[in-house]
């Protein structure tokens, strides 16, 4: 049973890097195609980066905290948590005024939101190899 919860575990957080990623992608892609193909715009921009948010921090607490909870690394957890907070400061308090104050807000934006998934990847990656590779053994790995 133990294995079991184990590679479900490992399976959630390799789909949250790869969500993470997916984000990262997105908000270094969307720019050049909105230049290159206004008429989807749209299409990029509007619905699948509200998707892609609202998938990625669940998945990644989800399969972050189980593994965090068994060494507590606090510096996994901290930029697990920094990353989440950059990512909903440029999604909920900055994107709605980067159409009012023009293109620096909306570079700003996208600065944050590249920070913020890459944080979410990268303590993601590193509490799971942490896992592998602690040899604590008052860690139940």
């Amino acid at each position: 049973m133990y294995n079991k919860e184990i590679s479900t575990l490992t399976t959630y957080q390799k789909f949250s890097i790869w969500l993470s990623s997916l984000c990262l992608i997105h908000c270094l892609i969307t720019p050049f195609i909105i230049i290159l193909l206004p008429s989807v715009s749209s299409f990029v921009d509007g619905w699948v980066e509200t998707a892609l948010i609202a998938a990625v921090i669940p998945v990644s607490l989800f399969s972050f905290i189980p593994i965090w909870l068994k060494h507590k690394n606090l510096t996994r957890l901290f930029e697990l948590l920094a990353g989440i907070a950059l990512v909903l400061i440029a999604q909920l308090v900055i994107h709605g005024s980067s159409h009012t104050f023009g293109s620096f807000i909306a570079a700003i934006e996208m600065l944050l939101m590249i920070a913020g998934t890459s944080l979410i990847a990268y303590a993601t990656y590193r509490n799971r190899r942490h896992t592998h590779h602690c040899h604590n053994p008052h860690h139940a790995h």
